[in-house]
C-alpha cells in the first residue's frame, strides 16, 4: 500500500504527530519502546485519531505498525478507516483463527490493524487474562511498533489493565475542558497498575494560544508544581 501520510493531514497536524513520534523514539533510547497503549480520562477526547495518526506516522517511518482496538464495548478504529474486519482478538481466545488470520492490512504504508472481533460481556476478565498476555508478546514479537487503543479510564479499568502490560502509555486530554481532578485521578489509576507513564498529548490546543492542534508534553506535566517548566 502507497497512500501518502504527507498529502492526507494539514502542516499544524502533521508536525504535531511527527514531534510525537519523535519524542517517543528519544522516550525509548535506554530501552527501545515497541508497545503502547493510548488512552483518556473521558470520551470523545481524540485518543482514536491519536492513536490512528501516530500509527500512520510510523508506518511511514519504515515502522512495521500494528494498531490493536482494545475498546470491546465501543470501537471505532475500523469505522474510522472504513475496513470491514469480521475476525479480530476474541477469534484468537477462542483458538478458532490463527493471528495471520486475524490481522488486516490498511491502505496505509506498512500499517496493519487487530480488531475486536465479535462483542464480549466480560472485556475486563479477559484483557486480564494470561491468554490475553500471550497475544500481546505475540503482536511485540510480529511487528516493530503496537499501538493498543483503549477505553476512557474514567469509564472503564480497561484501560490500566492494558497499560500494565505495554512498554509505555500516553495520556490523551482535550485542552480547556478535562477537569484537573479527573486526569488526576486517571493518573493515580495508571501509577496503581505501575503503567509507565510517557506523557500527555494535550488535543484541541489552537494556534491563538501559541500552540498548534495537538501537543505533547513529558510526564513532568502532570507534576509541574513539584518538578518545575513544563516539557514539549
Amino acid at each position: 500500500m502507497n497512500n501518502n501520510f504527507d498529502e492526507l493531514y494539514d502542516g499544524d497536524v502533521l508536525e504535531s504527530i511527527k514531534t510525537l513520534r519523535t519524542n517517543l523514539e528519544f522516550a525509548g533510547m535506554d530501552r527501545p519502546l515497541k508497545s503502547i497503549s493510548i488512552t483518556s480520562t473521558q470520551p470523545s477526547e481524540g485518543k482514536t485519531t491519536v492513536a490512528l495518526l501516530l500509527g500512520m506516522a510510523m508506518g511511514e517511518a519504515s515502522k512495521k505498525t500494528l494498531i490493536v482496538e482494545n475498546d470491546f464495548r465501543h470501537p471505532q478504529i475500523a469505522k474510522r478507516i472504513e475496513k470491514r474486519m469480521p475476525l479480530g482478538i476474541t477469534d484468537l481466545l477462542t483458538d478458532k483463527n490463527t493471528l495471520d488470520e486475524v490481522i488486516y492490512e490498511t491502505e496505509f504504508n506498512n500499517l496493519y490493524m487487530l480488531n475486536v472481533g465479535r462483542r464480549i460481556a466480560n472485556p475486563v476478565e479477559v484483557l486480564g487474562s494470561n491468554k490475553y498476555l500471550r497475544i500481546v508478546e505475540e503482536v511485540k514479537e510480529k511487528f516493530d511498533f503496537v499501538i493498543f487503543d483503549t477505553p476512557p479510564m474514567g469509564l472503564f479499568i480497561d484501560g490500566a489493565i492494558i497499560a500494565s502490560k505495554v512498554d509505555g502509555v500516553l495520556l490523551v486530554i482535550n485542552s480547556g475542558s478535562t477537569p484537573a481532578n479527573d486526569i488526576k485521578e486517571t493518573v493515580d489509576q495508571l501509577e496503581k497498575a505501575k503503567a509507565n507513564i510517557l506523557g500527555v498529548v494535550l488535543n484541541a490546543v489552537t494556534r491563538e494560544n501559541g500552540y498548534h492542534k495537538s501537543s505533547y508534553y513529558r510526564y513532568r506535566y502532570m507534576n509541574k508544581d513539584k518538578e518545575g517548566s513544563t516539557n514539549r
